[in-house]
């Protein structure tokens, strides 16, 4: 005999069985108890969460012949009708496989027609959204104006896709999604009713897998009890659905810190050789890197539901990760994931994606050593620059004097045709080279010579012109000087100096000499040539 799945069996018979959908439940009763139920709902949110099964328990409300209290006794014929899904009078329409206008037409059809067993009839639309436009317009004059024995109880995962003018003639209950901690409880008491030995650990995964589903972790926990019939712990349902134990998580993310590369790629030939699927393992990645971040931002309250101690363990290991890097962490695992759908070696995607982990934090410190140098620099120099300003205001003519002096000492010594030289054809196109080396020994250095571009070459000297004087200056420092010069003669394997102008200053200087106006006799045999002719004018120099 075919067994019936658990969600069939748990599937809540009364008001008071419905979880996590408090502001419903409670909306309804009071309407029930009033006399002042809607001619129609809509029912929206996740799946799982229990639409269909209101709607079916407000169909039982409605037409139970116990009128003693507000909820259903699920004794008397019509209340036993409804829940095997044979009485005429509750339709369910699969908006899905029913689409049409076709099937809209037959059932307003037959909707004026009185019921034939209860005394309401309930027409249960479930995903109302899979209607076609000439559906919805077939539905809107019936549903705006029903015969007084019918109600309308329409459902819906995606709210937004159904018409403005559906919304408008019905009352919207939006179902959120159930807590983790409502639904351990109610797994754990269903574990207990149905003589199932699970432990914490295991319920809490099932809760976290179900995404705020009901439906969904009960379809899990039948799964798991055939793949376990014995006893369930967390690894038989990690191994049955796949993903890595929390345990395993957290000390593959201990290795990353502590660099472990040989932890890593062992890690990923484990999964490998236990037959996991390696897209399940990224994600399993991912959704710790989420909870980590979680609570490095909120602390352990992000992670209510979870066991204490996988709380306790998550915020100790969140503080040994910035925020910055828990970014890049599921960054770098969501472009994985996307790659292992068509990689041909996946193995090799996961492996790259999870070596640069180990990794990120290096580079970090690195990228924060550097920047924290530039942001020294650029502090240092603003504040020279503060008391550049503040002395340019009181300066007198004697200081200006002496100020272009100092001015006149840094001038370019390099001729214009130097920018010619045979050689600078090698330095431009290795100078993105030079670039990365001064990189790889100083962060710092280089943030201030890639504003620079060299502009000629002269008996070993290298010209490099800058356009802010901030970073020519920085640059020019002799120690900077000296690091630029070393990498240089490792580039050209000879030794070269380096000197450094305005750009401006040197394209001034390129420009070629303007010649002297004419004299007042060229003016005259130019005015002359104009007026006979070129030919017919002749300068001698008797005529001077």
């Amino acid at each position: 005999m075919t067994r019936k799945a658990l969600y069939r069996v748990w599937r809540p018979h009364v008001f008071a069985d419905v979880i996590g959908q408090d502001h419903i439940v409670r909306t309804l009763r009071n309407a029930l108890a009033a006399g002042r139920v809607a001619h129609a709902m809509l029912l929206s949110g996740p799946r799982g969460t229990g639409k269909t099964s209101v709607a079916k328990l407000l169909a039982k409300a409605l037409n139970c012949t116990d009128t003693s209290s507000i909820e259903p006794c699920n004794q008397c014929a019509t209340c036993v009708s409804i829940g095997l899904g044979t009485c005429m009078d509750v339709i369910e329409l699969d908006a899905a496989s029913h689409r049409g206008i076709d099937e809209i037409r037959d059932m307003r059809d037959k909707i004026r027609y009185a019921p034939s067993e209860a005394r309401t009839k309930v027409y249960i639309i479930d995903e109302v959204h899979m209607l076609t436009t000439e559906a919805f317009n077939a539905l809107l004059k019936t549903l705006e104006e029903p015969p007084p024995h019918v109600v309308f109880v329409l459902a819906t995962t995606e709210p937004q896709r159904v018409p403005a003018t559906i919304h408008s003639r019905c009352q919207r209950f939006d179902f959120r999604r159930i807590t983790l901690e409502e639904q351990r409880s109610r797994l754990r008491a269903i574990c207990d009713a149905e003589a199932i030995d699970i432990d914490d650990a295991a319920l809490a995964r099932i809760a976290r897998m179900s995404e705020g589903g009901m439906r969904d972790a009960l379809s899990i926990l039948d799964q798991v009890h055939a793949y376990a019939p014995g006893a369930i712990r967390e690894e038989s349902v990690v191994a049955m659905i796949g993903g890595v134990p929390f345990e395993r998580m957290t000390a593959l993310f201990a290795a990353c810190v502590r660099g472990d590369i040989a932890f890593v790629l062992r890690a990923c030939t484990e999964w490998l050789a236990e037959g996991k699927r390696l897209d399940a393992c990224a994600e399993s990645v991912l959704e710790h890197a989420r909870c980590l971040l979680h609570a490095k931002l909120l602390g352990e309250s992000a992670l209510d539901g979870w066991l204490a101690d996988e709380r306790a363990q998550c915020v100790q290991q969140a503080q040994q990760w910035t925020d910055r890097q828990l970014f890049a962490v599921i960054d770098a695992m969501q472009r994985a994931l996307a790659d292992l759908r068509y990689a041909t070696m996946p193995k090799t995607v996961l492996e790259v994606a999870l070596l640069s982990l180990c990794h990120l934090r290096e580079r970090d410190a690195q990228n924060d050593i550097g920047w924290r140098e530039v942001a020294a620099q650029l502090n240092e120099r603003c504040a020279q620059l503060e008391q550049r300003l503040a002395h340019a205001a009181t300066r007198t003519p004697e200081d200006k004097s002496r100020k272009d002096e100092r001015m006149e000492a840094t001038q370019i010594n390099i001729a214009p045709e130097s920018a010619e030289h045979p050689r600078m054809e090698a330095i431009r196109e290795q100078w993105a080279v030079v670039l990365q080396r001064v990189r790889e020994k100083k962060v710092v250095v280089h943030a201030w010579l890639k504003d620079g571009e060299p502009l000629a070459y002269d008996d070993g000297t290298v010209l490099i012109g800058f356009r802010s004087a901030i970073h020519r200056e920085t640059t020019d420092r002799p120690d900077h000087k000296m690091l630029i010069e070393s990498v240089l003669a490792q580039t050209f394997q000879e030794a070269m100096r380096v000197q450094t102008c305005m750009v401006a200053d040197w394209q001034a200087r390129q420009k070629p000499l303007q010649t002297a106006p004419p004299s007042t006799e060229q003016k005259w045999v130019q005015h002359a040539r104009e007026r006979f002719g070129a030919d017919n004018v002749i300068v001698s120099e008797n005529d001077k």
